[in-house]
């Protein structure tokens, strides 16, 4: 025996719930109880817990699950992982893309092996400078992909080593208070897709007082994930200020529901590289868009934005969705601009709901 507790509850037992809740791939139980049970054994109802139970394990070996749990008469054939309900529910008893889904009431897993993360490029920039040139102050853009055929995360740790050729050094980057420069993911990554992280760092931090002539980032620094492919963690790129190139981020204003059904937001769309940048495209997302949101709207700004300039215009969100949401926006979705740094190129606007009141 492993671990036991008392069932303080006359249900609790009788309907647990398997589902992937929070996201990372891995299946967790969910209890709902209460501390009414006097027939307990314990006769300790003030020391346990009432309300929701969820157990995990905190090494994330547990099997695969669905995210969704919907109702008392569950059954995988009759929702969807988004929660759409299915015009006609397949017969459960039959096989669909060779998957037999005849336990009904259980969620179906994954027999896939696991994720697998890999850093696939790593950017340099320095606020306040043009594309093209470096100060002491670095921001670092990474990309993180999941090649693997699982969930990934939240809470991968990412650290970064700095590698000075001609003392020679090598020690990891270190933060303002002394502490070794991490960031952790707070998103999961689904497989086949990618992220793009940001982590800041001051050369006065380490000892040498420059910048490194390398930098080496390591995804899953604590080894907390198990991963089909453990070699392949590791991104080595040179410290170089690079070519001149554009630089795009955006801001949104507050949304004006007056338009409603079709929302307009202000949008201001910054170059703070060191070349022009011209057709850019800004695309609207009902949702952050690394999580699933979907797209509402996309406009063309149709002037040329010269470097260290900003063009401001209104949108009208076509497409809004009739319910709640958060606007978020990406400038240069394509990535068809060439520029320094990928990674500000999203932002978060404000909550709008265009629906019937």
């Amino acid at each position: 025996i492993l671990f036991s507790e008392p069932s303080e509850s006359r249900t609790r037992v009788e309907y647990p719930v398997v589902a992937d809740v929070d996201n990372d791939g891995n299946a967790e139980i969910v209890f709902c109880t209460t501390t009414e049970s006097g027939f307990c054994s314990e006769n300790l109802d003030n020391q346990y817990n009432a309300g929701i139970e969820v157990w995990g394990d905190a090494s994330d070996t547990w099997v695969s699950a669905r995210r969704i749990w919907n109702q008392h008469a569950y059954h995988v054939t009759n929702v969807t992982e988004s929660g759409a309900i299915p015009r006609r529910e397949p017969e459960s008893w039959l096989s669909y893309h060779g998957r037999n889904y005849n336990t009904y009431r259980s969620n179906p897993r994954s027999y896939a092996w696991g994720p697998d993360l890999e850093p696939t490029g790593m950017q340099f920039t320095s606020p306040g400078s043009a594309c093209g040139q470096l100060s002491s102050q670095l921001e670092i853009t990474l990309v993180v992909a999941n090649n693997g055929d699982l969930r990934v995360g939240p809470g991968v740790e990412i650290s970064f080593t700095g590698n000075w050729t001609d003392i020679p050094l090598s020690e990891p980057l270190l933060d303002d208070q002394g502490d070794p420069l991490t960031i952790v993911l707070q998103n999961n990554i689904a497989p086949g897709a990618f992220i793009l992280v940001n982590a800041s760092y001051d050369a006065a931090n380490n000892s040498p007082g420059r910048l490194p002539d390398e930098i080496t980032a390591s995804v899953d620094a604590a080894d907390s994930e198990r991963e089909c492919r453990e070699d392949n963690n590791d991104i080595t790129a040179p410290v170089a200020a690079g070519e001149q190139a554009a630089d795009l981020r955006l801001e949104l204003g507050p949304i004006d529901n007056a338009w409603c059904p079709t929302p307009s937001v202000e949008t201001t769309v910054y170059n703070d590289g060191s070349l022009p940048a011209s057709a850019v495209l800004v695309r609207y997302f009902a949702g952050d868009p690394d999580q699933g949101g979907s797209v509402i709207h996309e406009e063309v700004v149709p002037d040329v934005i010269p470097p260290g300039q900003s063009v401001t215009f209104t949108a009208f969100l076509s497409q809004f969705p009739l319910r709640l949401v958060t606007v978020w926006a990406v400038v240069d979705p394509d990535n068809t601009v060439f520029e320094c740094n990928d990674g500000n190129n999203k932002t978060e606007g404000g909550q709008s709901w265009c629906g019937e009141t």
